[in-house]
């Protein structure tokens, strides 16, 4: 969640309602592109309110590199999270049930929580991974029409399920 408090902007953390940074930059933008040039993590922060288009491009590539390699490692999944995403069926702030966060949704589509979570090298499920903190600024009836978030979120499907052909520059 965002607050904008004059002259002070404060990210919150979402799951425990502390301030994650305060600035008074006089955008959330300039807010967000200090704290992330300060080192704030902010994770399990909801950005929903923002622009994606007006965020930090840092955090954007950081954000995507998390969900894309999660992706690469549930190609098979991946459909279904996009047919879910485009439906308006996903709930970043769940794990489980029918409106679930990006985990939760590919663990629905195929095999469950323990075979989607063990088929990611390294991988905990949680808000401190990128991709996940992503998925919190998409709610149930979120489309890409009307959330930003969620139309990345279908691009970076996109390039998992249809990559884009290489090729050879010649001598």
């Amino acid at each position: 969640m965002i607050k904008k408090v004059t002259p002070r902007i404060s990210i919150i953390n979402c799951i425990t309602g502390s301030v994650i940074y305060e600035s008074e930059k006089p955008t959330i933008k300039e807010a967000v592109v200090e704290a992330v040039s300060k080192g704030s993590n902010l994770r399990d922060s909801d950005l929903s309110g923002a622009d994606l288009q007006k965020l930090p491009t840092a955090y954007i590539n950081e954000c995507s590199r998390d969900i894309l390699f999660i992706l690469e490692h549930l190609k098979t999944e991946v459909p279904g999270l996009r047919k879910a995403l485009v439906e308006g069926r996903v709930d970043g702030s769940q794990y489980e049930g029918d409106c679930a966060c990006l985990i939760g949704t590919l663990a629905n589509v195929d095999g469950g929580m323990g075979k989607v979570c063990g088929a990611i090298p390294f991988y905990e499920k949680g808000t401190h991974n990128m991709g996940e903190s992503f998925f919190l600024n998409i709610k149930k009836g979120d489309t890409a029409k009307n959330n930003s978030f969620v139309a990345h979120a279908v691009k970076l499907c996109d390039m998992v399920v249809k990559p884009k052909k290489v090729t050879k520059v010649k001598k």
